[in-house]
């Protein structure tokens, strides 16, 4: 009788764990860049791994590419790109 208590209960854990991260509110968030390089693919390897880390429980966060914005190291490359946003 315990194993099947105990059987029930880690199934309604499994799925209350499901449902839970289910729930998140996603969040996408849009990084503005600038300089000669473009620098979006490296920036998304190295954010998104710490970024779901520290906000997995509450948050479904996301570094769309297309919200990634690469100016070309000039003040009109920026005013351009922050015109897109």
């Amino acid at each position: 009788m315990r194993r099947l208590t105990a059987g029930i209960m880690m199934l309604a854990l499994v799925a209350l764990t499901q449902v839970a991260s289910a729930e998140r509110p996603v969040v996408n968030i849009g990084i503005a860049l600038d300089g000669d390089l473009d620098l979006r693919e490296v920036v998304i390897k190295l954010l998104q791994p710490e970024l779901e880390e520290l906000t997995r429980a509450e948050f479904d966060v996301r570094l769309p590419y297309e919200k990634m914005i690469q100016a070309d190291a000039t003040i009109e490359g920026v005013r351009r790109s922050s015109i897109n946003c």
